[in-house]
């Protein structure tokens, strides 16, 4: 290690203050890859991950994003194709996440929540 620089976090901040079982959480995000109904994996998903805790940042952003995911498709039955489409993309990226990575974690969030699903951005994450 080079003097002064910091030494890496092997666990993110976000998996360190969840208790999820990541591994159940995983092959929940690869059965929304291969299922024949992305809506129906990702509702599998959202049911596994709430209601969240308010101090489990992981827990409560994953479960706002699939929330919003299947609220698409259940107050826009006529763009399921495309929500589905997302699903599995966000799916793919999860999948594919270092998640001792903070700012990789942060990056996945504000893309899915602000960017594709709307939410309004808070400061309320201090990493």
């Amino acid at each position: 290690m080079r003097v002064g620089r910091k030494a890496r976090s092997l666990i993110s901040s976000y998996i360190e203050g969840t208790e999820l079982d990541l591994d159940e959480i995983n092959r929940l995000f690869r059965r929304i890859l291969v299922a024949e109904s992305a809506y129906e994996a990702a509702a599998d998903l959202w049911e596994e991950l709430g209601p969240p805790e308010l101090d489990d940042d992981l827990r409560m952003s994953l479960y706002l994003q699939w929330a919003a995911f299947t609220d698409w498709v259940e107050l826009k039955p006529e763009e399921e194709e495309e929500a589905s489409l997302e699903m599995v993309r966000a799916a793919q990226e999860w999948l594919a996440l270092d998640l001792a990575d903070d700012a990789a974690l942060d990056r996945y969030f504000d893309h899915w929540l602000h960017e594709v699903l709307g939410y309004a951005r808070h400061e309320t994450r201090s990493t």
